[in-house]
């Protein structure tokens, strides 16, 4: 081996204290790899940065809850006075009792490592689980109210009904009786009721549910 590099050294003509030079530099380079080894610095951890983070996602979800209560109510108001009663009430506080134990367990966590983002994540999934949960048993509740209040001696026009009447219809929402009167402005009243679909969100499934309660007659 020592030849080889007297050998190495002599074809690349390398003197002296170029050898000390290169020596001394991976010398260096070794140290410094170690001290990096040894040396680990604590991670900068903030428990009141963390905690204005988590009251700032408290407040866009009670933001968004207000917002779906007030949108629910001016659709399905009937529905939403029996949502809005003590089990809906009873959920948001145990989501909130939730949030609040995972909070204080945040808090008490002496591992830098522990990530409060990820019980930020969680408790936006139990948020976002609840008002899911919430709406559904609402669009349950409306659809049920929808296939016993009409029926084929009533039908509804759907060249005058208005979107209030047009929900009624079993599986017609809001945005798709937007829709509904956004094409009878744009075409022109519809002439049959299987014109109706031509409105986008309606196919053949939809429209063999609510072809008995429609007309487009003033007089059925």
């Amino acid at each position: 081996m020592k030849r080889f590099l007297y050998f190495l050294t002599d074809r690349l003509q390398i003197t002296y204290y170029e050898r000390l030079g290169v020596l001394a530099l991976g010398g260096a380079f070794v140290l410094l790899l170690t001290i990096n080894q040894l040396y680990h610095p604590a991670p900068a951890f903030s428990e009141d940065y963390y905690q204005e983070i988590i009251a700032d996602f408290h407040e866009r979800v009670q933001a968004r809850d207000n917002a779906h209560q007030e949108i629910m109510a001016r659709y399905y108001p009937q529905s939403q006075q029996q949502i809005s009663g003590s089990a809906y009430e009873h959920e948001l506080n145990s989501g909130n009792a939730s949030e609040k134990q995972s909070s204080d367990q945040l808090s008490l966590a002496a591992q830098p490592t522990a990530s409060p983002a990820a019980a930020v994540r969680t408790e936006a999934a139990t948020a976002t689980a609840t008002t899911m949960a919430a709406h559904a048993e609402t669009s349950r509740a409306s659809s049920t109210n929808t296939e016993t209040a009409l029926t084929p001696e009533s039908r509804i026009n759907i060249n005058t009904a208005d979107a209030e009447e047009l929900v009624k219809l079993p599986g017609i929402g809001p945005a798709i009786a937007a829709r509904i009167i956004e094409y009878r402005n744009e075409n022109g009243p519809f002439e049959d009721i299987s014109e109706i679909k031509n409105v986008r969100g309606i196919g053949q499934a939809r429209f063999e549910a609510i072809k008995d309660y429609i007309t487009t007659q003033s007089d059925s």
